[in-house]
């Protein structure tokens, strides 16, 4: 009887000993048997490890409510893109317009692209590498404007329908991806309401959002400005319009330069 006893005694700390190995090995070959799950009673305290709180990332954690009203003074102001519309529509009208809302739009989803894959970062930690992309922008900036100028001084009845002053798609998303603005906009505004991760896709709904609102914007001044005044002189309104906002242009480019 001891001998039973003592038998049974063994085989349960065999049981004991051999469990935990059985147990770890038997979800590996058969992926279909659910794993034991360790706990505190077969694990020691001080080796329980806290289950690790996994993040996903959604477009819920994008502040939005927040985004719009930071949004809203860049998208609304009269700027470079504003200027370019207003030449695109009185030159070549909805084709015009549309072609630099396309390019526009590009430009800022190339914004969005480089900031949501640390490129934009990047550059700007690098002093030498942005400062040559900062003048290079303003110079680009300011051609724009002198040209827009030029086209104002020299226009004719004649030049508003041989294409030229017509704005292109490059163009428009040159204008964009090489403005100083538009990239620390992003670096500094739109980083702050992309959620806790930055993830691209966030920064891809935030970038949709701002073609939103600057289309918007955009198509319905054009009407106002341009494509209701029929009873305007379409020489005068281009002379005013190009020269207007080739000054703007070369104001900012300069203003940019110099501080």
């Amino acid at each position: 009887m001891c001998r039973d006893v003592a038998g049974r005694a063994s085989t349960i700390s065999a049981i004991r000993l051999l469990s935990p190995l059985f147990f770890s090995l038997v979800p590996r070959v058969f992926p279909f048997f659910p794993a034991r799950e360790r706990t505190s009673r077969n694990v020691p305290h001080t080796l329980a490890k806290p289950k690790a709180v996994t993040y996903y990332p959604s477009s819920m954690d994008i502040n939005l409510p927040g985004f719009i009203p930071a949004l809203l003074p860049v998208a609304l102001s009269p700027g470079a893109s504003f200027t370019l519309a207003m030449n695109g529509a009185l030159a070549d009208g909805r084709q015009g317009l549309l072609r630099t809302l396309l390019g526009t739009a590009l430009g800022i989803y190339t914004h969005a692209l480089l900031i949501g894959l640390g490129v934009t970062a990047v550059l700007a930690a690098s002093p030498a590498a942005f400062g040559v992309l900062k003048i290079a922008g303003n110079l680009y900036l300011l051609w724009l404007g002198i040209q827009l100028i030029r086209s104002g001084v020299s226009a004719r009845r004649l030049a508003l329908n041989n294409g030229r002053g017509s704005v292109t798609l490059k163009s428009a998303w040159l204008l964009n991806v090489l403005n100083p603005k538009a990239i620390m906009f992003y670096l500094t505004v739109v980083s702050q309401f992309a959620g806790r991760h930055g993830e691209l896709g966030n920064y891809l709904l935030l970038a949709s959002v701002h073609i939103a609102v600057m289309s918007v914007w955009l198509i319905a001044v054009s009407y106002a400005l341009v494509f209701s005044a029929r009873k305007a002189d379409p020489l005068t309104l281009k002379k005013y319009i190009n020269i207007g906002g080739g000054m703007l242009l070369v104001f900012f480019s300069l203003f940019s330069l110099i501080y």
